[in-house]
């Protein structure tokens, strides 16, 4: 007997959990659906699959995620106004001459100050074992 394809695992299971009996699906079919696609070490429902970065937990919940997500946007609206800036305009588009040093502090802040808020979230850890 060949193994089932992750294609059709992921079939299978989709099926089974639309309650749709149209593909004539047994439950050993079911089963090995369920072999394969547990083989896989998939995230659960609201966990996420991260980068493999030494340090960081592979699966994060999905709300951290979000939160994150919002806090990139977060800094990217308020970077956008250091560019503004930075190329001598104000928001409403207005000309204006601001000093470029504090504009690089600021922005250099700012992006320290969302990488330790992001952190908080996703709580990195030292790397354990040989280097």
């Amino acid at each position: 007997m060949t193994k089932m394809t992750v294609e059709r695992a992921i079939q299978v299971a989709r099926a089974n959990l639309a309650g749709d009996v149209s593909l004539h699906i047994t439950s050993s079919e079911i089963r090995e659906a369920y072999d394969v696609l547990a083989e896989l070490k998939l995230p659960t429902e609201g966990e996420h699959t991260g980068l493999p970065v030494a340090g960081y937990k592979s699966v994060q919940p999905e709300a951290a995620v979000l939160q994150v997500n919002q806090n990139k946007h977060a800094e990217e609206k308020l970077l956008r106004i250091i560019d503004g800036l930075m190329n001598d305009q104000l928001p409403s588009g207005e000309s204006f001459l601001a000093d470029k040093r504090w504009l690089a502090i600021a922005k250099t802040d700012l992006e320290k100050g969302f990488m330790a808020l992001n952190r908080a979230i996703f709580q990195p850890a030292r790397i354990e074992g040989d280097i």
